[in-house]
């Protein structure tokens, strides 16, 4: 039986998934930018108050992570609709 790999740091495809970055309000500009640079002018993105959620491919979510790191921009949530989905069925209640 092969092992599905969709919406996981395996998958290699060209899927896109919904990912939200949450940074410093002053550094959403930086963020879009960097998310341009990775994925292209046309990305798909939403400006939130704490951040930007963007319609990326999976593999471009520790590229993004990386430059906003190399710019000493701090991140403080990453969040993916593939995540999200995966882990639906997992609850947190039993960790308390």
């Amino acid at each position: 039986m092969e092992k599905q790999n969709t919406g996981t740091p395996l998958e290699y495809s060209d899927s896109k998934y919904f990912v939200y970055f949450e940074v410093y309000p002053s550094e959403i500009s930086k963020l879009k930018k960097i998310i341009q640079q990775i994925e292209g002018e046309n990305t798909f993105m939403l400006e939130q108050e704490f951040g930007i959620t963007c319609k990326i491919n999976n593999q471009a979510i520790p590229e993004i992570v990386r430059e906003l790191s190399a710019h000493n921009i701090a991140v403080y949530g990453v969040l993916s609709s593939s995540l999200l989905e995966r882990s639906k069925n997992y609850s947190i209640d039993h960790l308390s």
